[in-house]
């Protein structure tokens, strides 16, 4: 035991002195003969006082004192797996700073402030060195740590970096330092450049301990390449193999931080590379500005985006030279409405192709040349965006009565003609479009109306390739996905010949909203420099640049060193962003190999602080002193005494044991408001989604009715009471599994009138159930299915029917038709209810539309999460069918009597 504060100790040579005065004998008094009281020599005192203090009080007192005086002096017990000895000889802590130790940064900067500390109590020198340079990108130098400031102080501005360490430059200071007696290498664990020669200098040293990530942790990992593909995007991962499985989620934001989507990746033992496929609706795949893995913070976890912000650049087919005559020509409006969008180009498809183009557009054009046609083919499969307009040309041709591949659909030749001479039918107005389609949520003027259009031939599967129709249900505008790419057709032609679309705003709007769901090009020339607009931390968050940022030569992307200059970040000049990540740089992921004494991340013991423990026991003596002193004075009695004393001896020693205690046996906040909760789930982001939602929820209700609902919470079946809770939301996980415990709390749950919701947030492809409607997007929500099944397993659950508008549920307050989430494509299951039982309330509701990230909103009110597609109207009917929830598990059946309301007072009528 050593005492941070030793010259308190001087303190104990006071006792002596006390224990003098302790045992001191007031003086006699004084004798005086006084006649009237003679009488009382006589008397016979029965209760003899004490001359002094009793032997064991004194002693009581001096040990209450001296513990005290050795409380203050702060004695310390040091730790024992440490080398740490009494030495003036200096230590070295040599810590990798780089993008790879900052998932275990706290952890790794709390064990390195053990080591000082230590040091520091054993008065023994500690120098510093860190293997990556800093944003100032100074040169690696060894630093003296402080003797006197808290190691805590002297650590707290350390960060990771967001660039690999430097350990060539390492070996180099290591080779012109003095030889260390002992040093503790705070390892990231993974394979760098030059590792031997820095390795081998570390070695050279007498003691050499080597401090490296537990294996238990998330693995180091990396994303390095991503990839667009027809419903997304394809993500690969270099992490290190670890014997057992892991699970990853991998999460698509805007620059604002608004999550998108996630999905979750089991990865399988001893793994180095995997892929993830996200899957995303085309209104939503071009938002996405970073990928970032959930819990996982550093540079590493997160992947850059910049096909948001690159550059369109349209090519326009020209067939003749009269296309741009002004209010004639096929390419004249096209133009007018595509200049602000980006970079126009027009030629030959052969000139057209040799440039890069993010979308082609083709006015009343025939392919007929079968190299051409091929070639379109393949720039459209691999993430092109063709946009088609009809025409006399394509009318009359024969080669689009059938599937080609250039056409969404196949065509019946001729026109079909609205308003003319020959023909008894109207021009027809442009229908309001549906909610699955791009141009959803655009104003339609009442003055635009189609005079002229090519039909499709009949089939039944054609209405999942319509965008657009006119008010007769027949196709405006058709599409189909051909590889990574889109084929559009407008089924008018692109001048006021056919239409009086070109001339309105609309025009516009809907090629705005095509071109936004394009993939972008580079527009960056050779030469060009390109300035750093936002870079990533060692955390992995965006941050404006540093000052010591430099720019980045277009020529020199291909071969550039992640370094202090050249950070991983954003890129580029006005109009062009160009993402520079750090697994683009990085080949693979390797485990380095141990040196020296191995010590694992988190297990260096902590030097245990014994001077409170001290202190605490005399406060308990003194006490106890008081308690003795009042039992010798009589005020109080033996056994209320003993009492007493057990019970501030157990306060002082258990305070946290007592104080839980006394909350364990509190009422639940539950029992005394109405709240709503949710399942708690393994994965965090999932548990905040459901947390979200459901305040979301609360606060709608709150607002709609009388109803006051409290923040809802969390529970675990296994372990909390379930019965306070009116309903409960369960998001369906793909590591779910069964658990006979979870099932017999949620059965007795299900049995006393509580009603579950089960979600699994989105539409696993191996579910035997389908889409209500098969063209709309339902969100990817792979194991999902299995894991329903392992949920369920051993819940007594009634039959299932589909949830339509006549059952009871659908008009408890809102009279609904639809029960959309933040999907809206898949049914809604509810369980068979039984009039006698429960008041009628079915105890079961099953569902993949996903309602807790339609509910969610932020501390200010708004919106967490984008819904698909995304219109207020269907937020708000998600939250109407919340309500509807929460009041069909309150009220049961009410609503159902309300049909026998004549009947009721007729009959009360009667009575009267």
């Amino acid at each position: 035991m050593i005492f941070l504060t030793p010259y308190l100790l001087f303190a104990l040579l006071v006792l002596p002195l006390i224990w003098f005065f302790l045992r001191a004998t007031p003086p006699r008094p004084k004798e005086q003969s006084f006649p009237p009281i003679q009488l009382l020599h006589q008397l016979q005192t029965k209760a003899q006082e004490s001359v002094h203090a009793p032997w064991w009080l004194i002693l009581l007192r001096l040990l209450a004192v001296a513990l005290l005086i050795i409380g203050l002096a702060r004695p310390v017990l040091p730790s024992k797996n440490l080398a740490l000895q009494h030495s003036k000889d200096p230590i070295l802590l040599v810590i990798d700073n780089g993008w790879a130790s900052a998932p275990q940064w706290s952890q790794l900067i709390d064990d390195a402030a053990q080591v000082l500390t230590q040091a520091q109590q054993k008065n023994t020198p500690v120098h510093l060195l860190l293997t990556a340079p800093n944003e100032q990108n100074t040169a690696l130098k060894i630093t003296t740590l402080s003797d006197n400031t808290s190691a805590a102080v002297q650590f707290n501005g350390l960060q990771p970096m967001a660039w690999p360490v430097e350990h060539q430059k390492a070996a180099e200071i290591l080779n012109k330092a003095n030889h260390y007696q002992t040093i503790y290498y705070f390892s990231d664990g993974i394979q760098h450049q030059d590792d031997q020669a820095f390795q081998k200098k570390l070695t050279d040293h007498t003691n050499l301990y080597e401090i490296r990530p537990q294996e238990g942790n998330i693995s180091t990992l990396l994303l390095t390449k991503n990839s667009p593909t027809q419903n997304g995007f394809m993500q690969s991962i270099s992490l290190l193999p670890r014997p057992i499985p892991q699970q990853i989620t991998l999460q698509a934001y805007t620059q604002q931080g608004m999550l998108l989507t996630s999905i979750q990746k089991s990865i399988p033992a001893n793994t180095s590379q995997s892929d993830i496929d996200l899957t995303l609706p085309l209104e939503a795949r071009n938002k996405v500005d970073y990928l970032q893995i959930a819990n996982y913070a550093g540079a590493g976890g997160v992947y850059l985006l910049d096909a948001h912000n690159r550059k369109h650049i349209i090519g326009f087919i020209s067939a003749s030279n009269n296309t741009n005559t002004p209010f004639t020509g096929s390419l004249y409006y096209l133009k007018k409405a595509l200049t602000p969008l980006g970079d126009l180009k027009e030629g030959s498809i052969h000139q057209l192709l040799s440039q890069p183009l993010s979308v082609i557009i083709a006015p009343d054009t025939v392919f007929s040349d079968p190299q051409s046609e091929k070639e379109l083919q393949s720039w459209v499969e691999n993430g092109g965006m063709l946009i088609r307009f009809s025409g006399d040309l394509l009318a009359g041709s024969t080669l689009n009565q059938q599937e080609t591949p250039l056409i969404p659909l196949p065509l019946l030749q001729g026109t079909r003609e609205l308003g003319g001479a020959m023909t008894w039918e109207k021009p027809q107005k442009i229908a309001s479009f549906s909610k699955d389609s791009p141009f959803n949520g655009l104003t339609i003027p009442q003055d635009v109306t189609i005079n002229r259009q090519i039909l499709v031939k009949p089939a039944l599967d054609n209405d999942k390739y319509v965008w657009a129709k006119l008010e007769d249900g027949t196709p405006l505008v058709t599409h189909r996905s051909v590889g990574k790419g889109q084929i559009i057709l407008f089924h008018t032609n692109s001048t006021p010949d056919w239409s009086s679309l070109p001339l309105s705003s609309l025009f516009e709007d809907m090629l705005d909203r095509l071109i936004e769901l394009s993939f972008g090009v580079q527009s960056t020339q050779t030469g060009e420099v390109l300035n750093p607009i936002l870079t990533l931390n060692g955390h992995g968050a965006l941050q404006a640049p540093s000052p010591y940022t430099k720019s980045i030569s277009f020529d020199k992307l291909q071969n550039l060193v992640i370094s202090p200059e050249h950070p991983p970040g954003l890129y580029g000049n006005t109009g062009t962003n160009i993402a520079v990540n750090l697994g683009d740089h990085i080949s693979s992921l390797k485990a380095s190999k141990p040196i020296g004494k191995v010590i694992t991340l988190g297990s260096v013991s902590l030097s245990y602080t014994l001077g409170s423990l001290f202190i605490i026991m005399s406060i308990i003596l003194i006490l106890a002193d008081i308690l003795a002193s009042l039992f010798l004075r009589g005020y109080i009695n033996k056994i209320k005494s003993s009492t007493m004393i057990m019970i501030l001896a157990l306060s002082c020693l258990s305070n946290n044991t007592f104080a839980q205690s006394t909350t364990s046996t509190s009422v639940p906040p539950a029992a005394l408001n109405t709240r709503l909760a949710y399942i708690l789930t393994p994965d965090p982001a999932v548990n905040l989604a459901s947390k979200q939602g459901l305040e979301g929820l609360s606060q709608f209700i709150n607002e709609k009715t009388s109803l006051q609902l409290s923040s809802p919470e969390g529970v675990d079946p296994t372990k909390d009471k379930l019965a306070f809770y009116p309903l409960l939301y369960w998001p369906i996980t793909a590591e779910l599994q069964p658990d006979p415990k979870r099932n017999d709390a949620l059965n007795d749950y299900l049995a006393h009138g509580g009603l579950l919701i089960l979600d699994t947030q989105g539409h696993d492809a191996s579910s035997s159930i389908e889409a209500s409607h098969p063209d709309q997007f339902a969100g990817e929500a792979s194991g999902t299915s299995q894991a329903l099944k392992n949920a369920t397993e051993g819940l007594k659950i009634p039959a299932l029917s589909q949830l339509s508008d006549k059952d009871l549920l659908s008009r408890t307050f809102y009279i609904l038709h639809d029960f959309p989430g933040r999907y809206d494509a898949m049914p809604v299951w509810i369980a068979q209810s039984n009039p006698l039982v429960n008041d009628g309330v079915s105890s079961v509701i099953v569902g993949e539309n996903d309602w807790a990230h339609a509910w969610a909103i932020t501390a200010d009110n708004n919106p967490v999460y984008p819904i698909f597609p995304n219109t207020d109207q269907q937020r708000n009917l998600s939250y109407r069918f919340g309500l509807n929830l929460v009041m069909y598990a309150l009220t049961g059946s009410y609503k159902a009597d309300q049909v026998h309301v004549s009947a009721l007072l007729k009959q009360l009528g009667k009575q009267q």
